[in-house]
This record gives C-alpha cells, structure tokens and sequence, in this order.
C-alpha cells in the first residue's frame, strides 16, 4: 500500500525511484498514487476538525 511505503521520500529523492521511460509515466504515476498517500492525513484533519466543531462548549 502507497501510504506505508517510501514514495514521499523517492519524490524528494531520498532513496532510488522505480525507472520511468518518460516523464509523463512519472507523472501518472505520481498523480494516482498521491490521493492514496494523502487518505490517512486527510481523514485525521477531517475528525480533528469535527471533534471541534461537535464538542462541547
């Protein structure tokens, strides 16, 4: 799964890529699996946002 995995540090070029024969195979790449690597932070600053909205005052 892309969320458990190292590709936010391949992006920055931390560790070693997968090989691309061209940039726009990168770039599909990374727009199909950024969504996935950004479920988990998403829904977190979702339930933090609706536990300070729903507590009480």
């Amino acid at each position: 799964m892309a969320m458990f995995d190292l590709y936010p540090l391949a992006w920055v070029g931390l560790v070693p890529e997968v090989g691309f024969s061209n940039g726009w195979w990168m770039l599909l790449a990374r727009v199909c699996i950024a969504p996935v690597m950004l479920w988990g932070p998403i829904v977190l600053a979702l339930a933090w946002a609706y536990h300070r909205r729903r507590r009480p005052a």
